[in-house]
């Protein structure tokens, strides 16, 4: 993909023809200009391999407040990837399940950066990265502000096992080696990093400096400067360094 152009009619692809496993490779930088509409649906998750090359892409703009799975990529699938891609300037509005990078994914997103604006309009799930991770998330980052309602963070709202329809078994997910400097507010379950880390789920190496708040004024809001709230979940070698972590409600 060399043109915003091209990158557009790849997403048709996707979501018009269902090729959903088409690989996609960046050759330069792009600008992206009007409505975006994210690759890949709850129904036909993208689970091709997004290669950014290390190049940037300017302007991502989505405004969806009625709409669920928004990012770059709606739903990235079981064995998709998105790697090397940095967002700048970014102004993503969503329902459930927002994020920069992708509203929700089941499979890999690495080496990536989110600079702008995310909003989760709906009641759950927003990420500077990704809204929801049932897969691995690592070496990704996130700056600006991440708004949502319940479960918000810098990173991912969610992190929580997949679970394997052949084994009956869950997969454990993990989001590691990753830092946001995002300003994070929400309702409850709102972290600097992560929103709310699940049972089998990891959370390693990663740390926060922006500011934490939680506007739940009835009840436990938890809140924290890496985990908003943590449900069995292993957190490791994580901190927050800087930044104000503020509760209007009891916790």
């Amino acid at each position: 993909v060399t043109t915003a152009d091209g990158l557009k009619n790849v997403a048709k692809l996707v979501n018009e023809e269902g090729k959903t496993d088409i690989n996609i490779t960046l050759d330069t930088d792009l600008t992206l200009t009007g409505e975006w509409t994210p690759i890949g649906t709850e129904s036909q998750p993208y689970t091709g391999t997004f290669d950014g090359g290390n190049h940037t892409i300017t302007g991502l703009k989505i405004d969806q407040s009625g709409t669920d799975n928004v990012g770059l990529i709606g739903r990235l699938g079981s064995g998709g990837k998105v790697q090397d891609v940095t967002l700048t300037e970014v102004n993503v509005t969503g329902g459930t399940y927002v994020g920069g990078i992708a509203g929700q994914t089941d499979g890999t997103v690495e080496n990536c950066s989110v600079n702008g604006t995310v909003t989760g309009k709906g009641f759950t799930d927003t990420g500077g990265i990704a809204g929801s991770n049932y897969g691995t998330i690592s070496g990704c980052s996130a700056e600006g502000t991440v708004t949502g309602s319940v479960n918000v963070g810098g990173i991912s709202g969610l992190c929580v096992p997949n679970y394997d329809t052949g084994t009956g078994s869950l997969i454990g997910s993990t989001i590691e080696g990753c830092h946001s400097t995002a300003a994070v507010s929400g309702i409850s379950s709102v972290g600097g990093v992560l929103g709310n880390l699940g049972n089998n789920s990891f959370l390693m190496a990663c740390y926060s400096t922006g500011n934490v708040t939680a506007t739940l004024t009835d009840g436990y809001a938890n809140v924290g400067g890496v985990v908003g709230i943590n449900s069995q979940g292993t957190v490791t070698g994580c901190y927050h360094a800087t930044g104000e972590i503020t509760s209007l409600g009891r916790g």
